[in-house]
């Protein structure tokens, strides 16, 4: 009784100095989690899954140890390989960062999940729907297909999304943001003698192109200004680490004057 007049002068009290915005958010916010948290008791208080919770959460956690960075490597992938052309492996992170990077679609897989769980858990408490063993069979089946669709298909969209971006910014020439642990960054690159033997050149002369590190002693690049004619060569080439040396671009950060000094 005395806490609800005090909840409410403290939202106001936010109203003033943050806006409406915010507290309708706020109460949005605290409603939502509200009714999924109770339904969500509705739904599993009293049934096989609160009498067996320890197998249940053992028989879900321990397969996340190793599906979670399975998947966060699948990511990485995506974001290399399908943005950019070049193998996971020359983008080598942490194991830290394939949790990280499959933290967000997880998290918003189990959120969605836990909405469903919680509707249902409001229809049993009013005695609109019965839990039987048949309702069961069929709905177990049906959220782990949700949960397996939301998680790709929130993942792909984020990785196609920071790819497409990370593309963008080295196009204009700017340093592309890091994406969990992975770091491209535009080099000017020459080679130590001569010409060096690349694969899908030549080399760029006079200008930076993008990497994102070495795999198996080669150098993957990928140029940006072949990527603004998608009828030309293919962006994407690699050489021996040991026949190039690699400089940061002078100026502006959208010459190689090296380069030039070199052809």
């Amino acid at each position: 009784m005395v806490g609800a007049p005090v909840l409410l002068g403290c939202m106001w009290e936010a109203q003033e100095s943050a806006g409406a915005h915010t507290l309708v958010s706020s109460i949005a916010l605290g409603g939502g989690g509200w009714f999924i948290v109770r339904g969500c008791w509705f739904a599993l208080r009293n049934s096989w899954v609160s009498r067996h919770l320890l197998g249940v959460l053992s028989s879900i956690v321990l397969p996340l140890a190793v599906a979670v960075p399975a998947f966060g490597y699948f990511l990485q992938l995506g974001y290399l390989n399908s943005g950019f052309g070049i193998p996971a492996s020359a983008g080598t992170t942490e194991v830290f960062w394939q949790y990280a990077i499959a933290l967000k679609p997880t998290g918003i897989c189990l959120f969605f999940i836990a909405t469903f769980v919680a509707i249902a858990g409001w229809l049993r408490h009013y005695h609109w729907i019965a839990f039987s063993r048949n309702w069961a069979m069929v709905m177990v089946p049906l959220v782990a297909l949700l949960y397996v669709l939301t998680i790709l298909t929130t993942g792909m969209s984020g990785v196609s999304v920071a790819a497409k971006a990370a593309a963008r910014d080295a196009m204009n020439g700017k340093q592309p943001k890091p994406y969990f642990g992975i770091k491209g960054t535009l080099m000017c690159v020459t080679p130590v003698s001569g010409d060096a033997s690349v694969y899908n050149g030549p080399l760029p002369k006079g200008r930076p192109v993008l990497t994102f590190g070495v795999s198996n002693g080669r150098l993957w690049l990928w140029d940006p200004e072949r990527a603004k004619h998608p009828g030309g060569p293919k962006p994407t080439m690699h050489v021996q680490l040991f026949k190039v040396s690699t400089s940061v671009p002078s100026g502006n950060g959208r010459t190689c004057t090296a380069l030039e000094r070199s052809s």
